[in-house]
């Protein structure tokens, strides 16, 4: 982590759509959209795209598999989501991982039935979402005003 007034931002994917990474990739990365903001030891994370894999490798060699953290989705497309079960820290139950996903605060969807029906379900995917439920909470919020660090962010559809 970085020290206690030090923002890093890395960008663990930038893609989008299709994940595509190989030597013709390698300037800019292949993976999609996966961003880490740390300030000390504060982290938040954006979007779950494929480069979300390489950044759960880090945490799992480096910091114990342990993860507390907040997860913004931009959207929930699947280039934005497809990583989430590729996730290590998630299979952790002590992990605390806090999932936002704003943008669906009026509608009728809900991103962990999301996850469990589409992303984590046989035949699709071998491993079932109830081993990644414990050490996720989902927070729904409409298009309003929050804290998190001290800075007030606002959750807003744009998609």
């Amino acid at each position: 982590m970085t020290s206690e007034s030090t923002i890093r931002l890395k960008f663990w994917g930038t893609r989008g759509s299709i994940p595509c990474p190989g030597p013709d990739t390698v300037r800019y990365g292949g993976n999609t959209t996966c961003f880490e903001v740390t300030c000390g030891e504060r982290r938040i994370i954006i979007d779950a795209g494929t480069g979300i894999r390489l950044l759960g490798k880090k945490i799992m060699l480096e910091e114990g598999n342990f993860l507390n953290a907040d997860l913004f989705f931009t959207h929930t497309h699947m280039d934005h989501i497809q990583g989430l079960p590729f996730f290590a820290p998630l299979y952790n139950p002590e992990s605390d991982v806090r999932l936002h996903a704003g943008h669906l605060g009026d509608q009728k969807y809900d991103l962990l039935g999301i996850v469990g029906t589409m992303l984590m379900k046989d035949p699709v995917f071998p491993v079932p979402s109830a081993l990644i439920e414990k050490a996720c909470s989902l927070m729904i919020i409409p298009a309003v005003k929050f804290l998190i660090w001290e800075t007030e962010l606002l959750s807003k559809p744009v998609n």
